[in-house]
């Protein structure tokens, strides 16, 4: 945000660490451990599976295909990526007696003309727009346009609110004995992802995904007038999932405290800016907000971009250790 921010630069964040890691069935667990986050799938996949065949894209151990062939699916496919978890998927089937089922690694596997009846992805990230996950998924059900999809559509919302907690975190850096004073600490450490759950929230709407009709160009991007409480200290950004027009899955912060919450949200301290600019990315993912910004955001986005998006950058130490610095394993 420009006002704490001294080179007047915006940066872009994005929350999943390194590109492998989702081969960590670490991961895949916490999701399955997630209640209303299965509930919402499952749901879906009772009313839509029996009889058709169904595409699990982004598969991971397989868990929404595998429940689609519990309630009747006559095939399975499943797309996953990460050829590690091919054996989990398969181990999988096996237990749960699933006869009809195909796993592969990419959607260009599965044949055109197959008479695809449901498509379902699990690859909503914390924004919603999961880096090309999402976009790729957008290609699968342009492949197979009379599929039921779930989901088919997603909504980006943002919200102020209270949260106890930011004023714990910034009476404890106010009095922390080392200066903490930059623009990537303190007094606004920028975005970052939370797991909120039982926050009051008010749903302001800032994008609309229709993902039979994905946006074209190179990213969408809005300015808004931040609409806040007085109490407000917080600022959350999370999502809606829709199969025909129906809320299946949420992340928003007002879930329920009783539910293992995996999904975790966008935010940062609430800012003292008026309007807020902000990019999705929605090929890539990277989500981008800037504070009161000049009217060329969206008007001459490549010029704004060019004079004031400064990438977020991992520098790491190139130099390689001394031969004798190594630790030589034996077997």
């Amino acid at each position: 945000m420009s006002k704490n921010n001294p080179s007047n630069k915006f940066s872009h964040h994005t929350f999943s660490l390194f590109d492998a890691e989702f081969n960590d069935p670490a991961s895949h667990l916490c999701m399955i451990k997630d209640y209303e986050r299965c509930q919402g799938f499952f749901t879906q996949l009772q009313a839509h599976s029996k009889d058709k065949i169904v595409i699990d894209f982004g598969a991971g151990t397989g868990i929404l295909g595998l429940y689609a062939g519990i309630q009747g699916a006559k095939e399975v496919w499943f797309i996953e990526n990460q050829l590690n978890l091919h054996e989990v998927i398969h181990d999988l089937a096996k237990k749960n007696k699933l006869k009809k089922y195909h796993v592969v690694g990419d959607f260009t596997q599965i044949p055109k003309d197959l008479d695809v009846g449901v498509i379902v992805s699990e690859t909503l990230g914390d924004t919603g727009i999961e880096r090309n996950y999402t976009y790729l998924y957008s290609q699968l059900i342009a492949r197979y346009p009379t599929a039921i999809c779930i989901p088919d559509a997603l909504d980006i919302y943002y919200s102020g609110c209270y949260v106890k907690e930011v004023d714990i975190e910034n009476e404890y850096l106010k009095n922390f004995p080392v200066n903490l004073e930059s623009r990537y600490l303190y007094p606004f450490p920028g975005m970052r992802p939370t797991r909120l759950e039982g926050i009051e929230v008010k749903d302001n709407l800032l994008f609309e995904f229709n993902l039979r009709r994905y946006p074209t160009g190179r990213d969408i991007r809005k300015i808004v007038e931040l609409k806040k409480d007085p109490k407000d200290n917080f600022l959350s950004f999370y999502w809606k999932a829709k199969c025909n027009g129906e809320v299946f899955a949420t992340n928003t912060p007002a879930r329920s405290k009783d539910n293992f919450n995996h999904w975790q949200q966008l935010g940062l301290k609430m800012p003292d800016d008026k309007t807020l600019g902000v990019r999705v990315d929605h090929l890539q993912g990277p989500f981008v907000l800037c504070g009161n910004p000049h009217p060329d955001f969206i008007n001459n986005p490549e010029k704004f971009d060019n004079q004031n998006f400064e990438p977020m950058e991992f520098k790491f130490n190139d130099e390689k250790p001394k031969e004798s610095g190594f630790i030589h394993w034996t077997t």
